[in-house]
């Protein structure tokens, strides 16, 4: 699953030993927007958890995500393990080519402004 989302917290990096050896991991808050609303999602990390740990706050990425869930006792648990993240990129529109001949010019309406995503913040 791909989400494109903003950096809103980046939470202290956790770390232990278990029975296989030092461990760590990162987690990460994001905000993203889902229809015309905004929602927020903690993504976890602990394969590349420093790395992940040290993404910039207000930045905005896209990110690869699995969701789980479990059952505990009756209760569902979700989880959002981050596995590939790049910089946000706005996509590239090409000129287009005139096949036509030229008519008269024609007044031209003004450029909208680039935004930093399709889901402006």
């Amino acid at each position: 699953m791909e989400i494109i989302g903003k950096i809103k917290n980046v939470l202290p990096l956790q770390t232990g030993t278990s029975q296989r050896g030092p461990w760590a991991k990162a987690t990460i808050v994001i905000e993203y927007k889902s229809g015309n609303y905004f929602n927020t999602l903690a993504l976890e990390n602990m394969s590349k958890a420093e790395e992940f740990s040290k993404l910039t706050l207000g930045g905005i990425y896209t990110f690869y995500v699995e969701p789980t869930s479990r059952e505990y006792q009756g209760r569902w648990y979700t989880q959002c393990t981050c596995f590939n993240w790049v910089p946000f990129q706005q996509p590239q529109t090409q000129p287009q080519q005139q096949a036509q001949p030229q008519q008269p010019a024609q007044p031209q309406q003004p450029a909208q402004p680039a935004t930093d995503m399709p889901t402006a913040w």
